[in-house]
């Protein structure tokens, strides 16, 4: 099965490329369109009941800086024959997906689900169930390991010690 338009929030700091490789799979390569949203997360507007348009656009050299990064990601992993737009906003992250799902209409999102422990279920809001409970499409989501978390976090920490 093929979508048209898919959504993938990405966090570019902890990019899953599961989930960017599934959505390529999933998009129809001749008129698909594949929007990369990235939400800078904006903590004073995570209160509950808040309307989902209040997000405020980054700043020029934040705009700048993560596209940059997100173009890099999506070069090595979607191919260019898909249509790829990103989409940058400041915001909390739940609302702006469900937000920008409304606006561009897509068919589709894709995203992925760090797995966590039953204390973090309890003490923490998950952003992916708030896109599930409330987006216009479906949702396919992604779950990730936290083999793959440790991991990344590993190749993180011997890269800050080389750097040092």
């Amino acid at each position: 099965m093929n979508f048209q338009r898919i959504l993938c929030p990405l966090d570019v700091h902890d990019p899953d490329i599961a989930a960017v490789q599934t959505a390529v799979d999933l998009c129809n390569s001749r008129s698909g369109i594949l929007y990369i949203l990235y939400v800078i997360e904006d903590i004073a507007g995570s209160g509950i009941g808040e309307q989902f348009s209040f997000y405020q656009k980054p700043s020029p050299t934040e705009y700048k800086a993560i596209r940059k990064t997100i173009v890099g990601i999506l070069s090595h992993h979607v191919p260019e024959s898909i249509k790829t737009i990103p989409v940058i906003h400041r915001g909390h992250v739940a609302h702006c997906i469900v937000d920008e799902a409304r606006q561009k209409a897509v068919d589709l999102v894709v995203l992925s689900r760090r797995k966590r422990s039953v204390a973090e279920e309890l003490l923490f809001h998950s952003a992916a169930d708030a896109v599930i409970r409330n987006a216009p499409c479906p949702v396919f989501v992604i779950r990730r390991s936290s083999h793959e978390s440790i991991v990344q976090q590993s190749a993180a920490l011997e890269y800050q010690w080389m750097e040092e």
